[in-house]
């Protein structure tokens, strides 16, 4: 993905999740300027594949790291859809349960 359209990722990332905020009454301070768009999932190692409108797995999502916070610097970052919906699915202790039943005994 070249630099222009990360930014209009950015920005329409910024502009989506600020509408998602209002809707759920949760603190919404980013900007697109505060978004970094990698070239690959940094979950799933996967190159996104950048269709605005358009959801696939490796769509890119803003994603929340703690979802009792807003969408506040420090505290979203760029994932994959379908890295997203994964985390969405289970706990934390959950996650770490599955890692330490994965990495064996």
């Amino acid at each position: 993905m070249d630099e222009k359209q990360k930014r209009k990722v950015a920005q329409y990332l910024a502009r989506n999740s600020r509408s998602r905020a209002k809707k759920a009454g949760i603190q919404h301070t980013i900007r697109w300027t505060d978004l970094e768009i990698p070239d690959k999932c940094p979950v799933l190692d996967e190159e996104f594949w950048p269709v605005l409108g358009q959801q696939t797995p490796t769509s890119v999502t803003i994603d929340r790291l703690d979802s009792t916070k807003g969408y506040i610097p420090g505290n979203v970052w760029v994932i994959s859809l379908e890295a997203n919906k994964a985390k969405g699915r289970l706990s934390l202790e959950q996650l770490k349960r599955l890692v330490r039943r994965l990495e064996g005994p």
